[in-house]
């Protein structure tokens, strides 16, 4: 976060985290389906992904639930999303089935899809000049 504090997900008990850098616990919050990826963006919100779901949870800088997002139109009955991570107000979204590219300023939302028979489901990063890698 923009002040040095960190958060994490609970995956176990559905709980986002949040603490300073020392370690010391500072809050955490219940949120259902929270076993998965969490980012957080330029503006201090917070992004988790839920599990098996098209959407994930956006909170305040103080765990309080602002409400859902969602990412893909077509709303599959499971989509399997594991990694998340933010540049700037880019949220990147490790998938099963694509890696997918939300603005959160302006929630379009951009799917890059596999080019051979293969899943984005281990990982994903950006390079300093903004090309995505994903591990399959």
């Amino acid at each position: 976060m923009s002040n040095g504090d960190l958060v994490s997900v609970d995956a176990k008990h559905e709980k986002v985290i949040k603490m300073r850098s020392s370690g010391e616990r500072l809050a955490e919050r219940h949120v259902h389906g929270a076993t998965r990826g969490i980012s957080v963006c330029m503006d201090d919100r917070i992004y988790v992904l839920v599990e098996g779901s098209p959407y994930m949870h956006l909170l305040d800088s103080f765990l309080n639930n602002l409400g859902t997002i969602s990412f893909y139109r077509n709303q599959p009955s499971k989509l399997d999303c594991r990694y998340l991570l933010c540049i700037e107000n880019l949220l990147h979204i490790s998938c099963d089935d694509a890696v997918y590219l939300l603005d959160v300023q302006n929630g379009n939302v951009t799917a890059i899809q596999p080019t051979e028979n293969s899943v984005y489901g281990l990982g994903i990063g950006v390079d300093a000049s903004d090309n995505v890698f994903v591990a399959k």
